[in-house]
């Protein structure tokens, strides 16, 4: 807090605008000191050390769905995404690969590789041509594995859709979403939500059952499912707002607190 001043700045525009009030310093402390709780929690989940953890899944009709058949779970910097991540390598009744930019992500996909290369090899690189991409998605899928994605950052030069969060615009990306279309699959949401100290949950919100639509009206089913998406995002990143760990300006040109 005391050298990272941008993301303090970040923290407090965040808090603000999801509390509507003032922000004290123990406020941006407090999410401080989530996330680095959160950041070494991820070390030990990541070696599969789960047992030193509480972790309760939500288990609804949407999470038999994901048991039951191939999905595109679209999950964001709330909470743990890694929660996720090694319960389905530990619980091999949900399989999952993930979506990962690894250029953009490299110190973290090194990382992995180092704590958990069983897990690394879960990893399929977004940067991989197109229609390959969306072969081999569809070989995962129809072999009953889920696709994990973040869709809550935009990357330089990607395709990204603008909508309102907490009451400002800010950019969403689309590329998951458009392999979910073209490969017909449900969407789900999912959230890795730290409770303190050693407790987590796993949340699921279904999107859709099917995004295929034809080329005329896929551009606009696509904005519909991320319009519901966001609206989910926003309304855990108002139930657990210490939970948020993107700690940089959101909402882009929208520096100021208004």
């Amino acid at each position: 807090m005391i050298t990272a001043k941008a993301a303090v700045n970040s923290s407090r525009q965040f808090l603000q605008r999801v509390t509507g009030q003032n922000v004290s310093f123990s406020q941006v402390f407090k999410h401080f000191m989530t996330f680095a709780r959160v950041s070494v929690d991820r070390f030990f989940i990541l070696k599969n050390r789960l047992n030193q953890f509480d972790i309760l899944i939500s288990e609804n009709e949407i999470f038999e769905l994901v048991k039951k058949r191939g999905c595109m779970l679209v999950t964001s910097h709330l909470g743990s995404f890694d929660v996720m991540r090694v319960l389905a390598t530990y619980a091999q009744d949900v399989p999952i690969k993930i979506l990962l930019d690894v250029k953009h992500n490299a110190k973290f996909f090194t990382m992995l590789q180092s704590l958990n290369p069983d897990l690394a090899k879960q990893i399929i690189d977004s940067n991989t041509p197109a229609p390959k991409l969306a072969l081999d998605l569809n070989g995962l899928i129809n072999e009953g594995s889920n696709v994990g994605a973040m869709v809550d950052r935009c990357f330089p030069n990607e395709n990204y859709v603008e909508l309102n969060f907490l009451g400002h615009p800010a950019q969403f990306p689309t590329s998951a979403w458009q392999f979910a279309s073209v490969l017909k699959i449900p969407v789900v949401a999912c959230f890795g939500i730290y409770l303190g100290k050693n407790q987590y949950k796993l949340e699921f919100r279904l999107i859709s059952h099917n995004l295929g639509a034809n080329r005329k009206e896929r551009h606009q089913i696509i904005q519909q499912a991320i319009q519901e998406y966001v609206q989910i995002l926003e309304d855990f990143a108002v139930k657990y707002p210490y939970n948020w760990f993107n700690f940089y300006d959101f909402w882009k040109n929208e520096s100021s607190c208004n």
